[in-house]
């Protein structure tokens, strides 16, 4: 009986860490896929604001399209960095909120329940 928990448990952490993975190199994959694009229009708008002979209007929407790369490229990292968190950071605050609920009010909350409310899966 023992024996079957411990490899349950250990299949299951071994799946999590599997997911972890898979969920690391789809972010990673995502954000060469959003960055490379920007990457090269920026580089493009500013091509032709520099060697090219663009009228004034023309410049001016060059610049536009640079800053909105820009931006779209600050809220790709942004995503990806709360991406990130969520999958690094989150997990071990709510382990010790649960642990913190446990004792709160001198009561003994039991264990499962404290990890059911804030979304932990063991």
């Amino acid at each position: 009986m023992g024996r079957r928990l411990a490899f349950r448990r250990a299949s299951h952490a071994a799946a999590a860490t599997e997911a972890q993975m898979f969920r690391g190199a789809v972010l990673d994959a995502l954000a060469h896929e959003f960055k490379t694009p920007l990457a090269t229009i920026s580089t493009a708008a500013r091509s032709l604001r520099e060697f090219g002979q663009l009228q004034p209007e023309q410049s001016e929407l060059a610049e536009i399209v640079e800053s909105e790369v820009a931006r779209l490229g600050q809220l790709t990292s942004r995503l990806l960095r709360l991406a990130r968190l969520d999958r690094e950071e989150v997990k071990p605050q709510m382990e010790l909120i649960a642990r913190k609920a446990r004792r709160v009010g001198g009561k003994s909350v039991p264990p499962a329940l404290v990890r059911s409310q804030c979304g932990i899966r063991h």
